[in-house]
């Protein structure tokens, strides 16, 4: 009767296990976008928004990290946390980590496409008055979007 009771414990432990949850890819996620655009999350720090049907260097899109965004009919806007390496002086560890001095405001026009990118926050508001995007829109964290 004690040998069953470590293999019961055992048992009980590996049922309560949610196996689908570990291993890279487990959190990955794309959402909609107007326009065919999406946001798109590959890993923790590569947060970004782009094309649903890809992108090169020319693309408009919002780099990663983004932390916040919302929509107003054509416009993305986003809250933007930048990227640095870890290992600047090792050329074989490519690994970005999230500065934690640098962050900055978009907006994508994804019916034209254009990006308006690097936006301090008053530069942000202020194009956000030039494009038309009400003060009523807030950044909604990207989680909760």
């Amino acid at each position: 009767m004690n040998r069953i009771y470590p293999i019961l414990i055992l048992l009980l432990t590996l049922n309560s296990c949610d196996f689908s949850s570990f291993g890279p890819g487990s959190q990955d996620f794309t959402k909609e976008l107007p326009n065919g655009y999406m946001i798109f999350r590959s890993s923790s720090h590569q947060i970004q928004i782009v094309p649903e049907d890809g992108w090169g260097n020319e693309t408009p899109i919002i780099p990663t990290k983004v932390l916040k965004l919302n929509i107003h009919d054509e416009f993305v806007i986003a809250y933007r946390q930048g990227l640095m390496e870890r290992s600047p002086n090792d050329p074989n560890d490519s690994y970005m980590l999230p500065d934690p001095n640098k962050f900055d405001y978009w907006i994508l026009d994804t019916k034209t496409p254009k990006s308006y990118g690097n936006l301090t926050k008053n530069n942000f508001e202020k194009t956000k008055i030039e494009l038309k995007i009400p003060k009523s829109i807030k950044l909604i964290d990207v989680y909760e979007y």
